[in-house]
C-alpha cells in the first residue's frame, strides 16, 4: 500500500480534481506514518496535503489532533 502510495504522482490525476499534485496522496501517506507511530512524518504528509489543496480540512484536523499529542 505504501509503494501505490507513494507512486500516485506518476499517474493521471482524477479527473474532477483542481489540484496540480495530488493531495490525497500525502493525505493517505499522512494516515500511514500516523498508524506506524511515525508522528514527525505524519505531520509532514498533512502539512504537506494542505499546501497542495488549502480547503482539505480532513488534513487540517489531522495535524491538529497530533499535534496535540506532542
Amino acid at each position: 500500500a505504501l509503494k501505490l502510495l507513494q507512486d500516485m504522482d506518476k499517474h493521471i490525476i482524477c479527473r474532477e480534481c483542481r489540484c496540480e499534485k495530488c493531495y490525497e496522496q500525502t493525505l493517505f501517506l499522512g494516515d500511514i506514518y500516523a498508524a506506524a507511530g511515525d508522528i514527525n512524518k505524519a505531520i509532514e504528509m498533512y502539512e504537506e496535503a494542505i499546501k497542495r489543496n488549502i480547503l482539505c480540512d480532513e488534513a487540517k484536523w489531522k495535524l491538529k489532533r497530533l499535534r496535540r499529542k506532542m
